[in-house]
């Protein structure tokens, strides 16, 4: 891969971008500042342009897989622990007509979020300096989400039990994963929550680019 532009647009294209050139651009922009900002503090560990759009960008999009009525819009989106951004960021700028709130506890965290909001123009996402737990004993953050989503944050049974107060009802939890990770996970949710109601699905599995991983979705609802 040489640059973003000639990044292949059919993988964006599948993973239910629309604009793919507005995409590129922000996206662009985006990795630029996280660059440069990683040199004051650790915002992430992968920095080299290839890596980044496959192990942060296309992985974050794969989320379009595991619910494809993220496209419809008018949802609701809750990203727990969102680091430098992500996957809130790519899911904002690829499906604008949802409203995402990042929790991320590091207020130096959250201040490069949302810069980069501001920066980008995007009128459909904020940052919280919150952990997900508080969040939820907030009145304006309480049962107040359509989705739930995560991405190497922590495990199920700490995400469910950390995030739950934020959903609404009939909302979705959606995890990001990997497939090793899934089965000890899952079984010790179950252990700790003997009476979950709650109905639980796993998607099948993607694999990235260059073979850089493999993903899947769990879904509890």
């Amino acid at each position: 891969m040489k640059s973003f532009s000639e990044f292949p647009k059919k993988l964006l294209k599948d993973c239910g971008v629309r604009n793919i050139p507005n995409f590129i651009a922000k996206v662009d922009i985006f990795y630029n500042d996280l660059v440069e900002e990683n040199k004051k503090f650790n915002l992430t560990r992968i920095t080299d342009k290839e890596d980044f759009w496959i192990k942060h960008i296309i992985d974050s999009l794969h989320f379009f897989y595991a619910f494809p009525e993220i496209r419809e819009g008018g949802k609701t989106i809750a990203d727990i622990g969102s680091g430098a951004g992500i996957p809130l960021i790519p899911l904002a700028i690829a499906f604008s007509n949802n409203f995402y709130t990042a929790f991320e506890s590091r207020q130096k965290k959250t201040g490069f979020i949302n810069k980069e909001i501001k920066k980008l123009s995007l009128k459909n996402c904020i940052a919280q300096p919150l952990r997900a737990c508080e969040a939820g004993r907030k009145k304006e953050f309480n049962e107040k989400f359509d989705i739930i989503t995560a991405r190497a944050v922590a495990t199920l049974p700490k995400l469910y039990q950390e995030s739950k107060q934020l959903l609404k009802r009939n909302g979705k939890m959606i995890f990001y994963k990997t497939p090793e990770r899934i089965p000890p996970e899952l079984k010790e949710l179950l252990t700790q929550n003997k009476k979950l109601k709650n109905k639980i699905t796993i998607s099948g599995i993607s694999i990235l680019p260059s073979n850089a991983g493999k993903r899947q979705f769990v879904t509890i609802f």
